[in-house]
């Protein structure tokens, strides 16, 4: 059985790719747009891995996402990504990030690090 992977992030584009490429190299993706759904699938699924967007919408609403992962799920590991960059991410490593991740990126980078971050669980 596939490993499941929950992305959380709102802008489609990217959602699109991040879902295609990590399924392409295997993984089941749970997607959710909004930390709202994010939180329903954290709840519902049993993830060995979350990926969140920081910034989404308009707040910074993948850091809460992160927050009530490691209160739930103290040892999922979790890879935040960002378009904002250092304060951003140091802020994500700080609530509880795993690993941090600067937009852009391509996906064989995505996937190093994915499974380089699963290794070590």
């Amino acid at each position: 059985m596939a490993d499941t992977v929950l992305v959380v992030e709102d802008e489609p584009v990217v959602l699109d790719f991040l879902v295609e490429g990590l399924q392409a190299a295997g993984f089941v993706v749970v997607a959710a747009r909004s930390v709202a759904e994010g939180f329903q699938a954290l709840a519902q699924q049993a993830p060995v891995l979350l990926l969140t967007d920081l910034r989404l919408g308009t707040a910074w609403d993948g850091l809460a996402m992160i927050a009530k992962a490691r209160v739930g799920a103290l040892h999922l590991p979790i890879i935040a990504i960002s378009g904002f960059g250092g304060d951003a991410l140091d802020m994500a490593a700080v609530a509880g990030a795993t690993l941090t991740l600067a937009k852009p990126f391509g996906m064989d980078r995505l996937l190093r690090v994915v499974m380089g971050v699963l290794a070590g669980r």
